[in-house]
C-alpha cells in the first residue's frame, strides 16, 4: 500500500489513506484489513484524523469526508468550497482546517 500521509493510530487500529483514494482501518497488532472505504476521486487526500467515532480526511479540492471508525461507512461529506492541502487538526472539541488561501476554518 502506498501512502503520502502519516497514519493515525488509535487504540487497536491504524487508519491510513492510500494513493488510490481508499481509507483503510488496519489491526494495530496484526496489520489485518478491517475495512476499506472508497473515497471520491481527488488529486490528493490529507489525513486521516480521528474525532469521536469518525475518521476524517479532506481532499485537495476541499471535500471533507467523515467515515465511521468502526464500520467504514461514509457518514458525512462537506464541500468546504476551497482548496486544502494540510491535514485537519482536532483540539478542544473543534476541527481546524487551513485552506490553501491561508483561511482557517473551524468546525464543531
Amino acid at each position: 500500500m502506498a501512502s503520502t500521509q502519516m497514519p493515525w493510530v488509535a487504540g487497536d487500529a491504524v487508519f491510513v489513506v492510500d494513493v488510490s483514494n481508499r481509507l483503510m482501518a488496519l489491526g494495530r497488532n496484526d496489520g489485518e484489513v478491517r475495512w476499506v472505504a472508497e473515497l471520491p476521486n481527488a488529486a490528493r487526500w490529507s489525513g486521516p484524523v480521528l474525532a469521536g467515532n469518525q475518521v476524517w480526511v479532506v481532499s485537495s479540492a476541499g471535500l471533507l469526508v467523515g467515515v465511521d471508525a468502526r464500520g467504514g461507512q461514509i457518514s458525512s461529506k462537506v464541500d468546504l468550497d476551497t482548496d486544502v492541502f494540510v491535514t485537519p487538526v482536532v483540539a478542544g472539541g473543534r476541527m481546524y482546517i487551513l485552506s490553501d488561501d491561508a483561511d482557517l476554518i473551524a468546525l464543531n
